[in-house]
C-alpha cells in the first residue's frame, strides 16, 4: 500500500535471485535456527553477510538521498525547511567523496550477496525451543490475527514520510502476545522483518519467514506465527499480478497446523492485489479465484481458515455496499466471513458494543492521518476500507467466532505501527 513505482521498478530489476512459483513441504523437513538467518549454510551465510557490509555505503547513500524529500521521516520536530538543508550538506559531502569507491563496493557486494542468496530454502524456520507446542482441547478458543505490517524499504519510507521500519518492526513485535496465530502480511524489508521475527520468538513458538525470498526484498512478504506445531507449509504464487505488485512474489502461504493427536487446521495467509481501478478489480478476482482453489477444505482437517489483507472492502469511503467484494466473498464458497456476524457492512457493531474499535482496518494516505509519525495519537483515526478479513470454513466453527478491529493506539505504542490495523478473532473448534 505505500509503493513508490519508479524506485520500485528500479528495485525490482536488480540482483533477484530464484523464484519459486509453488512449493509443498514437512515442517520436519525444513531447518530451524533459534536465531533469524538468511541462508541455513554457515558458509553461504557468511558470504552473504560479507556483501550486505560492502553494501551499506551504496544503501546509506540512497537512504540519505530520499531524505531531500521528507528530512526526517516520521518525525514532528524542528521546521522542514531546517532539515532539508542539513541533509542536503550531508548528500553533498558523500555524494562528493564516495560516490566511485561505494558503487564498485556495492557492485562486488552484490556479487557475494548473491552467492549467498543462491543457497537460500524457500522458507525458513525460527524456533524457540523453550516455549513448548500448545495442545487445544474441545470446546477452547484460539485467537487468530491478521496484520498487514508496511514494512517496506527505508528509502520507500523516506518518500512516504514514515519513521524507520526497523523500529516499527520492533513495535510491532514487542506488543504481539497474546493471539495463537499471527499472519503478517508486507514484510519486505530484511532488516526490518529481522528485527520483528526476532521479536516474535520470544511470543512465539515457530515464526516461518523468508517465504519465497528475493534480493530485493520483494518476495512474499507474508510471516506467520504461531504457538502450535506445524505438520507442513506449501505456498503458491499468484499467476496473476500488475503495477508494481508484479515485482513482488506476492500468493498464498499455507500451513497445517496440529492441535492434538487427532485434529488438525488449515491456515493460509494472503495479500491479494493493491491499488484501485477495474484493472486491479479484475486482478484481485483472479486471485480470490486462485485462494479458493488452493484454500478447498481438507477432510482431515477440522477447520480452515483463510486470513490476510484482502484489498478489498465491503463498503467504500461514501459508505455504499462494494460490489466486487461480495463478488470475491462469494467466490469463497464454504467460508464464512466472521466480520460480518459481528458488524454491519458500515462497519457499526451488532453485538458486544461496549468494545473499542475503530470502524475501517486502513489508514489512508492522507497526511492527516498521522498514523506514521510521533503526533500519531492525535490524528482522528483511519480514514479508509476494511481491507483485512479472516474467513472460516465450515460455518459452524464460524458461528463460534468473535472478531474486533484491535487498535495499537491502545498499547502504548510511540508511533503508528503500519497504515493497517490488525484484526483478530476468536474460533472455538
Amino acid at each position: 500500500m505505500l509503493a513508490s513505482g519508479g524506485l520500485l521498478i528500479a528495485l525490482g530489476t536488480v540482483g533477484e535471485s530464484r523464484q519459486w512459483r509453488h512449493f509443498r513441504v514437512l515442517a520436519r523437513n525444513l531447518p530451524a535456527s533459534d536465531k533469524f538467518t538468511v541462508c541455513p549454510n554457515p558458509f553461504a551465510n557468511a558470504i552473504y553477510r560479507i556483501g550486505t557490509k560492502l553494501t551499506q555505503p551504496f544503501l546509506f547513500e540512497l537512504d540519505v538521498a530520499t531524505k531531500l524529500v521528507n528530512p526526517t521521516p516520521g518525525s514532528i520536530y524542528s521546521t522542514p525547511k531546517e532539515k532539508r538543508w542539513r541533509v542536503l550538506n550531508r548528500v553533498g559531502l558523500f555524494t562528493l567523496v564516495i560516490p566511485i569507491i561505494a558503487g564498485v563496493m556495492a557492485t562486488l557486494g552484490f556479487c557475494f550477496r548473491a552467492v549467498g542468496a543462491a543457497f537460500r530454502p524457500p522458507v525458513s524456520l525460527l524456533r524457540n525451543k523453550s516455549l513448548p507446542f500448545k495442545q487445544v482441547s474441545p470446546g477452547d478458543s484460539i485467537h487468530i490475527r491478521t496484520y498487514n505490517t508496511g514494512l517496506m524499504p527505508p528509502v520507500i519510507n523516506n518518500l512516504n514520510n514514515l519513521r524507520s521500519p526497523n523500529t516499527r518492526a520492533f513495535h510491532i513485535g514487542h506488543s504481539s502476545s497474546g493471539p495463537d496465530v499471527i499472519c503478517f502480511q508486507e514484510g519486505f524489508d530484511l532488516r526490518a522483518t529481522s528485527t520483528l521475527c526476532e521479536e516474535l520468538s520470544h511470543h512465539f513458538a515457530l515464526v516461518i519467514h523468508s517465504v519465497v525470498p528475493r534480493e530485493t526484498g520483494m518476495g512474499s512478504g507474508l510471516i506467520i506465527a504461531t504457538n502450535f506445531r506445524v505438520e507442513a507449509v506449501s505456498f503458491t504464487a499468484f499467476s496473476s499480478r500488475g503495477g508494481e505488485d508484479a515485482l513482488a512474489n506476492k500468493g498464498v502461504l499455507g500451513v497445517t497446523l496440529k492441535f492434538d493427536d487427532k485434529r488438525n487446521i488449515q491456515l493460509f495467509n494472503t495479500h491479494l492485489q493493491a491499488k484501485e481501478g477495474r484493472k486491479y478489480d479484475e486482478i484481485r478476482v483472479k486471485q480470490v479465484e486462485q485462494l479458493a482453489a488452493i484454500a478447498k477444505q481438507d477432510s482431515d482437517c477440522v477447520a480452515t481458515v483463510v486470513a490476510g489483507d484482502l484489498n478489498i472492502s465491503p463498503y467504500n469511503s461514501k459508505g455504499e455496499l462494494n460490489a466486487r467484494f461480495y463478488q470475491a466473498k462469494g467466490l469463497l464458497k464454504g467460508f464464512t466471513n466472521v466480520y460480518d456476524l459481528d458488524h454491519h457492512p458500515d462497519g457499526r457493531r451488532k453485538k458486544d458494543l461496549s468494545a473499542i474499535e475503530s470502524k475501517s482496518s486502513w489508514y489512508s494516505q492522507s497526511k492527516e492521518s498521522g498514523w506514521g509519525t510521533t503526533d500519531w495519537k492525535q490524528a482522528t483515526g483511519p480514514t479508509g476500507y476494511i481491507l483485512d478479513h479472516i474467513f472460516v470454513a465450515p460455518r459452524a466453527a464460524a458461528l463460534s467466532s468473535t472478531s474486533q478491529i484491535e487498535n495499537p493506539k491502545y498499547w502504548g505504542a510511540q508511533s503508528g505501527h503500519s497504515d493497517h490495523l490488525p484484526f483478530s478473532c476468536h474460533v472455538t473448534l
